[in-house]
């Protein structure tokens, strides 16, 4: 993995393990829990497009990083729909009025953890 691509993963890595720290906090940070959970993915998916020396978009839209990676990992068009959702979470969860609940979390990391998988896989990334 080059090294560019070992800091999208690990700022990915960062972003995720925040989400479940939050989650697991009794203050119920589940608007934050969405947030990182977004970014992690995000991340991950862009890791892709910096592995494949491919120009990497200034989105937070999950829809396009999902079919920019598609044609590294074609079976990642399995989940396109549930790692869209995350998108809604990239800007919504850090204003007020968009409150997140515990179900909202739970489904975030849920979909980061899916993301985070189907990526590693795919790239061969190893725990660095």
């Amino acid at each position: 993995m080059k090294p560019e691509t070992k800091a999208w993963v690990k700022k990915a890595e960062e972003d995720l393990n925040l989400a479940l720290y939050a989650f697991k906090s009794r203050d119920h940070f589940y608007n934050s829990v969405c947030f990182h959970a977004q970014q992690s993915c995000e991340k991950y998916l862009k890791g892709v497009l910096q592995e494949k020396e491919r120009d990497i978009p200034k989105t937070h839209d999950i829809r396009m990083l999902v079919e920019a990676v598609s044609e590294f990992i074609p079976d990642i068009s399995v989940y396109k729909n549930r790692l869209v959702s995350l998108t809604a979470y990239a800007v919504a969860a850090r204003y007020p009025f968009e409150d997140a609940e515990k179900k909202d979390a739970e489904k975030a990391l849920e979909i980061s953890e899916i993301c985070r998988k189907i990526v590693r896989k795919n790239m061969g990334y190893r725990k660095d």
